[in-house]
């Protein structure tokens, strides 16, 4: 497939959406360093209240970057 993309080939390969489209940008570390540290708050609570998430953690799992989405 990388051979195929760099010779410009165009076929089936190479024209898969998974390969085909770029994919949503990730910030960089500073910027995700909070956002790591609330989750782990936030599992850790849930932890300690029996598995009850809060409203972060669902609100995680509605736009599907939660564990049980």
């Amino acid at each position: 497939m990388m051979l195929d993309l760099l010779e410009g080939k165009r076929n089936r390969r190479t024209t898969n959406p998974m390969v085909a489209s770029k994919p949503i940008p990730f910030p960089p570390e500073p910027a995700t360093w909070p956002a790591v540290q609330a989750t782990r708050f936030a599992l850790d609570r849930a932890d300690h209240r029996e598995g009850r998430r809060g409203a972060f953690l669902k609100t995680l799992d509605a736009v599907g970057l939660g564990f049980d989405s």
